[in-house]
């Protein structure tokens, strides 16, 4: 019987250290999708810029 328990711990143990680390890739892939809408705004915000200086010349 302990064989089984010490078993179940073993793999409740490798369960555990799993869920952790795919918290930390979760945490990791979050933060830079933070990264990409920040970057991405920043874009967006430079080229309505540019559109409103490019709107000053006439073709």
């Amino acid at each position: 019987m302990s064989g089984y328990v010490k078993k179940v711990t073993i793999i409740a143990k490798k369960v555990a250290d799993g869920v952790h680390n795919v918290s930390a890739a979760t945490q990791q892939q979050f933060a830079s999708m933070e990264e990409i809408a920040s970057s991405a705004t920043l874009l967006a915000k430079m080229a309505g810029g540019l559109q409103e200086q490019i709107s000053k010349f006439k073709l």
